[in-house]
């Protein structure tokens, strides 16, 4: 042991001369500390640890465990913590855990304050068999000892030596006094199933045991052939788990796996909450799909999933079954393939990425709010009755490619959308709320679609929808404005609100109840309003200060006039110069 690493270790063991009391309460079962990737510093003090408070610090407190220092190189260690050694003396190298091996007593530890580690290959990192691979990641064993109470586990770490920062990943302990197998998180059963690295196995649901533990670089398949799996075990290690067969399977188990869960062509994957998905990576292959069983009262964290999502090619299926809101916070990438949401409510905050141009973004059927920039370049189709709610922040909610809404489908929100519209379904800015909604391309209205406004009486506020730059605005015939007032009383005198707000080229009228209306008409709309229509103006409405600045403001807006009973009122207003259809005139009833 050279000069430098013998002081490290002596001194390492001169701080850990006190008794420290343990004032843990008793538990029960496997306490796993989820992925912790807490920085060994490549430095003499290193990090002192406690694996049950999970308290960290660079200094020496009471109560600590082990205290790796140097990247790993030297490994120091408390009374109640012994790791597995080579031998039974304080001194004895640390020794690495195979995945999946028993952790129990009768491997041999030390007793007391303990060090480990050597600056070449005669400590717990070299070449040997029985050593750390420097910068890579293995396991270790170790004894804890609470309130007289003996318990196994293991941890995870990569150690170096090479002046980088060491990594302690995570660790679990039994605390009933059993044997704990090392990688295991939770209770495996009486049969788990233990794939070592370098090996693939396949099983079904019924026969894959009672768990499943896949060391890293190993694969296990679950192979469903006709009807649909159901696995409770837990799944944990940092290999690669299949689903195959046109069954699929549901996972029901706490799994930690930290590898890939890849659903092959044309089978699913169900899952209730984000603890049976671990911290995997999704891959959805052709034709394959990841079912969300959601449940309303799990809203929140239990519904929010943050591992990433890849479609691999053709068309991968996100679907919720269920009555809750799944939110995605992890990124899901669609490459020159087809990300399709199929059913139920769903909320993207991770983004969306795919540089390809068949880049395919499909709402079919669901209900779906972007909440995040995207850049994915592919087009965005909304069908089958589908809702799609852009309500990012900055940059463009659906890339730059055109977004279509087919018929009986909606496009909402008060976000930005980077390319053209094309409308035949429902076009509803804000949607459920006021709100503001800007296209960043042309924007056309097919006939039979609906543009969806909202305003509210009691704040004097409508929606607002914005088509940026030279974009135009097209409206084809039979395009009906449907208005909604959030409110329930009527606007006051003079009230005007944008609908529309652009400054390229414009064409077409709206229809109201299926009358059309055109340029500077009157109509009625049921609330003691009347209102007039204007496709040119040169001046916005009082619902949202402008956001085209030093441009020309033409803009379609709704002007209130109070109502006015009788005969005279009518002979006022045709005096006036002012006409209105109201809904209790007869459609052949014309204004000029």
């Amino acid at each position: 042991m050279s000069a430098p690493t013998a002081y490290a270790f002596r001194w390492s063991l001169l701080l850990c001369t006190m008794h420290l009391p343990w004032l843990q309460s008793a538990r029960a079962d496997v306490v796993y500390s989820g992925m912790q990737d807490i920085a060994i510093p490549a430095n003499f003090d290193g990090i002192y640890i406690n694996v049950v408070t999970k308290q960290r610090s660079f200094s020496e407190f009471s109560g600590w465990d082990l205290n790796p220092f140097f990247g790993g190189l030297g490994i120091a260690n408390a009374p109640a913590f012994q790791p597995v050694r080579l031998g039974t003396g304080n001194e004895d190298s640390i020794v690495p855990m195979s995945f999946g091996s028993p952790i129990n007593g009768t491997l041999s530890v030390s007793s007391d304050f303990g060090c480990s580690g050597a600056e070449d290959d005669s400590g717990h990192l070299g070449p040997g068999v029985s050593q750390f691979t420097d910068g890579q990641s293995a396991y270790f064993g170790f004894q804890l000892t609470r309130n007289n109470t003996v318990n196994y586990g293991w941890m995870q770490v990569t150690l170096t030596r090479d002046g980088s920062n060491g990594l302690i990943q995570d660790w679990a302990y039994d605390t009933s006094g059993s044997a704990i197998l090392t990688g295991a998180t939770g209770n495996v059963g009486v049969a788990p199933r233990i794939v070592p690295a370098g090996t693939a196995q396949v099983a079904s649901a019924v026969t894959a045991g009672t768990a499943v533990l896949v060391s890293t670089n190993a694969q296990f398949t679950f192979q469903e052939n006709a009807n649909q799996g159901n696995f409770s075990g837990i799944i944990s290690g940092g290999g690669n788990v299949k689903v195959s067969g046109a069954g699929g399977i549901r996972w029901s188990g706490t799994n930690t796996f930290t590898g890939t869960a890849a659903v092959l062509d044309g089978s699913s994957l169900t899952v209730t909450s984000k603890s049976n998905l671990g911290a995997a990576a999704i891959q959805l292959n052709p034709a394959s799909a990841l079912v969300f069983d959601s449940l309303a009262a799990n809203n929140g964290a239990a519904n929010t999933f943050s591992n990433p999502i890849t479609v691999t090619a053709q068309t991968g299926t996100l679907r919720n079954i269920g009555n809750g809101t799944v939110v995605l916070t992890g990124t899901l990438t669609k490459d020159g393939s087809v990300l399709a949401f199929s059913s139920g409510d769903f909320e993207v905050r991770g983004g969306i990425q795919g540089s390809s141009s068949n880049s395919d973004l499909m709402v079919d059927g669901a209900k779906v709010s972007l909440l995040t920039s995207n850049s994915y370049n592919g087009p965005t189709l909304i069908q089958n009755g589908g809702t799609l709610l852009v309500n990012n922040s900055s940059g463009s909610g659906t890339g730059d490619g055109t977004v279509t809404v087919d018929a009986g489908s909606t496009l909402g929100g008060s976000g930005k959308i980077g390319g053209n519209v094309n409308v035949a379904g429902t076009l509803a800015p804000g949607n459920e709320t006021i709100g503001k909604l800007t296209v960043g391309g042309n924007l056309n209205l097919a006939s039979g679609s609906t543009f969806a406004y909202e305003m509210n009486s009691a704040t004097q506020a409508g929606d607002l929808l914005v088509v940026e730059g030279a974009g135009s605005v097209s409206i084809a015939t039979h395009v009906e404005l449907a208005l909604t007032d959030l409110g329930s009383g009527t606007f006051a005198a003079g009230t005007t609100l944008s609908l529309i707000q652009y400054n390229g080229i414009y064409s077409g009228y709206f229809t109201y109840e299926g009358n059309e209306l055109t340029n500077g008409e009157a109509f009625y709309d049921g609330k003691n309003n009347h209102w007039t229509i204007h496709y040119n103006a040169s001046s916005g409405g009082s619902n949202f200060a402008t956001s085209l600045a030093n441009s020309r403001y033409i803009l379609l807006s709704i002007t209130a006039i109070p109502e006015v009973g009788g005969l005279l009122g009518l002979a006022c207003l045709i005096a006036s110069g002012v006409c209105f259809r109201s809904r209790r005139c007869a459609s052949s009833l014309a204004c000029k």
